[in-house]
């Protein structure tokens, strides 16, 4: 295999298993149904992914990919700012191995 650059792109539909933040240095967790802030942030977020790939000729390959979140998952709070907004991002880079593997018919 030669070396090959590849690019890419699509949406991103995530639902929130958990988090953690922290404010005025209390550490807390985002849905812990005790909390009442819990009320306040939405699970589900739309967002985009993008990835760009380099595989070298000794089959390693390095990724980065860039996610980030387009919807505001701050449902409000009738005491809070409305100025508020909330949304994730994510960065990743891998190194891979790819495998040929090669069937005779």
């Amino acid at each position: 295999m030669h070396k090959q650059l590849s690019i890419g792109g699509g949406p991103n539909f995530c639902y929130a298993i958990g988090g953690k933040f922290a404010s005025n240095g209390v550490k807390r967790n985002a849905y812990d149904p005790s909390e009442s802030f819990e009320r306040t942030l939405k699970r589900f977020e739309f967002g985009g992914n993008f990835m760009i790939a380099y595989q070298f000729k000794n089959q390693i390959s390095v990724t980065a990919n860039f996610s980030p979140g387009f919807t505001n998952i701050y449902k409000g709070d009738h005491s809070a700012p409305t100025n508020v907004h909330a949304s994730t991002s994510t960065f990743g880079l891998s190194l891979g191995y790819r495998f040929d593997i090669v069937r005779e018919d």
